[in-house]
């Protein structure tokens, strides 16, 4: 019951401030929650590299670091015009030179052999978290932003909270349906999805223009986040099993690292971004 107890208050007091960065810090295009959002890349950056250093897989860490927060700063910077979608795409290519061109200049002193060990391991740094977050970012880009970001953040944070609640309560007689994460039962994902499909029709009743209309398109946006929520909570849990440790971190009562609380969010990012940008228009 205590890390039941520890999940509900992380979950009371951790949302919050997010929700009061979103709705009442809109100045200056959402700038305290780009800075949140930033910090988190490399927050998480820094303990994905530790993962890394576990499996005795060095990283570049101020390269890696640099480059995954690059990426939320660059859409950030496109959110308040002061450089373009283009620019963007740009950075994304320099941030990739950089890391392949690095190599070029580590040879002497940790040889060739470990080159494509170095080189994924940086990228992945990069990727995840940087170029996930990036698009968690690029959700403030699309209209109603304020709005669009609140839909984003709570549909995921009640499944999340939901499945491992009800998981918890009910789900010890069905639980072990994924080997990665032993824990996850039938009754959690059952809940998790219910709760984010809740949450997606209480979105539709007051803000039915964010979701085309449609009826349908809510819910399968709700779905949609709840299934792609489990496999980021999943990706991340092969992470730390291949690492050889329960949590990424310790900065968060209950959760463990930055990763462990937003695994969920910067795997759920790139398809609601693509979700309410291109798909809604076509329901």
């Amino acid at each position: 019951m205590r890390s039941i107890y520890s999940r509900l208050f992380t979950f009371f007091f951790g949302i919050p401030p997010i929700i009061v960065c979103i709705l009442l810090l809109p100045q200056a295009g959402h700038l305290a929650l780009n800075i949140l959002l930033i910090t988190f890349t490399v927050i998480g950056a820094l303990e994905i590299s530790g993962l890394l250093n576990q499996k005795g897989i060095p990283v570049d860490l101020s390269l890696a670091i640099t480059c995954a927060g690059i990426l939320p700063l660059s859409v950030y910077l496109e959110i308040i015009a002061v450089t373009s979608v283009e620019t963007t795409l740009i950075a994304v290519v320099v941030v990739f030179h950089a890391i392949l061109i690095r190599q070029l200049f580590g040879i002497k002193l940790a040889g060739t052999q470990g080159i494509l060990m170095r080189t994924c391991a940086d990228m992945l740094v990069v990727v995840y978290p940087g170029f996930l977050m990036a698009y968690v970012a690029k959700i403030l880009t699309l209209p109603s932003p304020s709005t669009m970001f609140l839909i984003f953040i709570i549909i995921v944070f009640v499944n999340d909270t939901g499945a491992y609640v009800f998981g918890m309560l009910f789900g010890r007689r069905n639980a072990g349906i994924f080997p990665l994460s032993p824990k996850k039962s039938v009754a959690g994902l059952i809940a998790g999805m219910g709760l984010s499909v809740g949450a997606a029709l209480v979105f539709f009743r007051f803000y039915p223009d964010q979701f085309g209309h449609s009826l349908l398109f809510s819910i399968i946006v709700g779905l949609c986040m709840s299934i792609v929520a489990v496999l980021g909570d999943l990706v991340e849990s092969a992470f730390k099993r291949s690492a050889g440790t329960k949590d990424s971190g310790h900065v968060i009562p209950g959760r463990g690292g930055i990763l462990d609380s937003i695994d969920s969010v910067i795997f759920c990012g790139p398809a609601f971004f693509l979700l309410m940008n291109y798909v809604v228009k076509v329901v």
